[in-house]
């Protein structure tokens, strides 16, 4: 089949929010595929693909009801798509739900349900690797809060053995992470246990591999191999840029003996760590399309296309030859990796930088025909151009903080100054910080209990209210004495500013967005740091950070409300703490 053909192909794309949907929306719409284009959200980058027929509001996925498999079944039933494309785990989930021999999973070209558990579990496939001596890392599996076992060699990376998993009625995505010490093991294993098994694996230096394969019923179809150049964040995770790659022989066999044992049939990416010792170990199975695979179409392997074929049951082409080596590029994510890049700490084992300058460098290749950037396609500039708008934007933001930190920070020191001396008595406080989940909320929790006399509340610039502090916070206030297990996100109003006689900033970032918003606040408002002993201006944000990082946040914290009570007694006279 070409896409010269007369019979018009329809395809359904679900989960298109994602980069792998996205990119099989481009592949398949070059083939002249009509297209229909499903997400949960509104603001979706595939909607304003030019490919698409019609986008379509997804329901979201929830396990207690059938709602999204009906809705699918219908569409399906409607229009009789030649394929459907589960582009997350979320789709895919639903659709398992189907039987082998309903036409949805059918076009869906998945394989069992057997083979598709064992690919869902990190367990499971680390078992079946290990029966059919393949390399994996040393683990070790926890199942309950009862037992942590001993204390192991850091650093190790836990992970769950599944990555989403049904919470409530909905999904929960959970990341693999690795520890540096014993406090912050027991903090994630006590966090994710009660909703999933956890897999603690060996730490391996090195850099990931990625295997993907197109199965017929149990049989090797076609094959392609990347390796991962730059990952975000920069301790391992999504690849931002990465090249094609011959496989290594031993690696493809690997990842074909593990298909073949499951009688494998679709797509699916058999992840691997390749040591800096030459030796690799198995990662894991992602038993879909996934995030890079804007490299192997560009490089020559266009899997969506390979899976309509297949789904369809047109005769598959031979296996197709690829470039080598091709470089492709999630432009707007690896402008964010790029910054990370220039301020990462060398010193630091854990983070996978490269140098600065090379890696500025290679942006050369685009011009020379060897690299291309995700998405980016001339038949559906629209896409192209909500991309490099968004990169353009962030790396403006940063460069304006950067700019304008020097200055900030002058301003906020002076009216700080200012109000030291001012003859205030302030009775009403309110902290500020991004989210309204971490600092704030502990300092709002560790002034109610140091403080009588005073109102307190804290607020966030976030526009998503509702959220709970995680548990690492919720652990540290605990040891504190304070309980912030029930304690939710708020966006900071006109009121609460108008109410606050002192409002007190975490970072540079929240005192300029205070300002931008609320101009007549500037001499009400000042940095909670400034208070502590040595004073700072900012107070870093501890969500991305170790347990250990986020306690010494705390401490920070618990310094400056210390020098606030002190402070707060000169204007108010005693303050004595409540009981």
């Amino acid at each position: 089949m070409s896409s010269t053909d007369k019979k018009q192909w329809r395809a359904l794309v679900l989960d298109a929010d994602s980069s792998a949907g996205l990119e099989a929306v481009q592949s398949l719409g070059r083939h002249g595929v009509v297209l229909d284009v499903a997400s949960g959200q509104d603001d979706c980058l595939a909607f304003h693909s030019s490919y698409l027929r019609r986008k379509l509001r997804q329901p979201i996925y929830d396990e207690s009801n059938g709602e999204f498999s009906d809705w699918i079944h219908d569409l399906h039933l409607a229009t009789g798509y030649d394929l459907i494309v589960p582009a997350t785990e979320a789709s895919l989930m639903s659709i398992k739900n189907f039987a082998v021999d309903d036409s949805v999973r059918l076009k869906a070209a998945l394989p069992g349900n057997s083979a598709l558990d064992v690919a869902l579990d990190k367990e499971r496939t680390r078992e079946l690797a290990a029966q059919l001596g393949i390399p994996v890392p040393e683990s070790v599996m926890y199942d309950s809060r009862d037992d942590f076992g001993q204390e192991p060699a850091f650093p190790v990376v836990l992970k769950p053995v599944s990555s989403k998993v049904a919470i409530e009625g909905g999904l929960r995505h959970f990341w693999p992470t690795i520890v540096k010490n014993q406090p912050e093991r027991i903090a994630v294993l006590e966090s994710w246990l009660p909703y999933v098994r956890v897999q603690q694996q060996s730490y391996i230096s090195g850099h990931g591999i990625g295997i993907e394969l197109l199965f017929n019923q149990g049989r090797r179809v076609w094959h392609f191999a990347h390796e991962r150049l730059h990952e975000y964040p920069l301790t391992g995770g999504r690849s931002t840029y990465r090249k094609s790659i011959l496989p290594d022989p031993d690696m493809l066999a690997a990842a074909e003996s593990l298909l073949s044992a499951l009688e494998w049939h679709g797509v699916a990416m058999v992840e691997f760590k390749l040591g800096r010792n030459g030796a690799f170990h198995l990662l894991e199975i992602n038993p879909r399309l996934w995030g890079s695979l804007a490299v192997a179409v560009d490089s020559g392997v266009d899997f969506p296309y390979g899976l309509l074929l297949l789904a369809s049951h047109q005769d598959l082409p031979p296996q197709p030859r690829y470039r080598v080596p091709y470089y492709t590029r999630a432009f707007a994510l690896d402008v964010a990796w790029q910054l990370r890049n220039l301020r990462a700490d060398r010193r630091d084992p854990l983070l996978l930088t490269r140098n600065r300058v090379l890696s500025l460098l290679e942006y050369l290749r685009v011009f020379l025909g060897r690299e291309s950037w995700d998405h980016f396609d001339f038949r559906d500039l629209g896409i192209a151009y909500r991309i490099g708008r968004t990169a353009f934007l962030e790396s403006s933001r940063v460069l304006r903080q950067n700019v304008r930190k020097p200055v900030l920070k002058r301003k906020l020191r002076y009216f700080h100054r200012r109000l030291l001396r001012k003859n205030v008595r302030p009775k009403s406080l309110l902290f500020i910080c991004y989210g309204n989940i971490c600092r704030s909320p502990l300092a709002e929790f560790l002034a109610r209990a140091k403080l009588r006399g005073v109102q307190v509340s804290s607020a966030g610039l976030y526009e998503v209210e509702g959220r709970s502090s995680p548990q690492k916070i919720v652990r540290l206030g605990a040891a504190m004495g304070l309980d912030l297990s029930d304690f939710r996100s708020r966006q900071v109003t006109q009121a609460q500013i108008d109410r606050a006689d002192l409002i007190l900033v975490m970072d540079l970032e929240n005192y300029s967005g205070i300002l931008e918003r609320y101009p007549e606040a500037r001499r009400r408002t000042t940095a909670l740091g400034l208070f502590s002993n040595p004073p700072r201006s900012t107070i870093p944000d501890p969500y991305y950070s170790s347990v250990e990082e986020t306690e010494k946040v705390s401490m920070q914290i618990q310094s400056a409300i210390a020098g606030l009570k002190q402070w707060l007694e000169v204007k108010l006279g005693n303050i004595p703490e409540l009981s």
